[in-house]
């Protein structure tokens, strides 16, 4: 069942509709970067054991047991964004359809037959990809941005400002290729 969209803020639509739903993917995906976490410490428990000459065989079979974990949660993220993704494309195309079917003053009446075969082709997927790719990239990148440092500082003793820094470095980086890239962008499609 699609939901129905707000003509006046469709980014809203698009986030707040089936929160229920919208809050199971980033609960999957915090689930996911924890266990993607535990799996390096349980790693270095392993080597630890080993290095001490103590039984190490259960952190093996617990870092194992965490990549799988992490795995599955992953792939449960995905499964679940795409699910949503394919929700809000029926519902933005109820919403085109509707609106094309307005009569002389709808989009028919406007806008020649082009405009509304891109509405259909490009423009809803493009608006339903927010759900399939920005929900899931957003919170695969923000949890791990936010716990790597408690981890790295509970687990291994690494300052708070060292693991903070390299992130804002690493941050800044990507801001500035993700400028010039969009003025590529920009000069490509002018």
């Amino acid at each position: 069942h699609s939901h129905r969209i707000h003509p006046h803020s469709l980014l809203r639509s698009l986030l707040f509709e089936r929160l229920s739903w919208r809050a199971l993917v980033l609960l999957l995906s915090f689930l996911a970067t924890i266990f993607g976490l535990l799996a390096p410490y349980a790693q270095k428990m392993f080597t630890d054991a080993l290095i001490a000459g103590h039984p190490a065989r259960v952190w093996i079979f617990a870092a194992f047991g965490f990549l799988v974990l992490q795995q599955l949660f992953q792939q449960l993220v995905i499964l679940v964004s795409n699910r949503e993704s394919l929700f809000s494309q029926k519902a933005l195309g109820d919403a085109a359809f509707a609106r094309l079917l307005e009569g002389p003053g709808g989009l028919v009446g406007r806008a020649p037959a082009g405009v509304a075969v891109s509405i259909f082709a490009v423009d809803i997927p493009g608006a339903a990809a927010l759900l399939d790719q920005t929900l899931l990239m957003a919170s695969g990148m923000v949890f791990p941005l936010v716990l790597a440092p408690i981890a790295l500082h509970s687990f291994l003793g690494i300052p708070w400002w060292a693991s903070i820094g390299s992130i804002v470095i690493l941050l800044f980086v990507n801001f500035l290729l993700a400028k010039r890239q969009g003025r590529y962008f920009v000069a490509f499609k002018s």
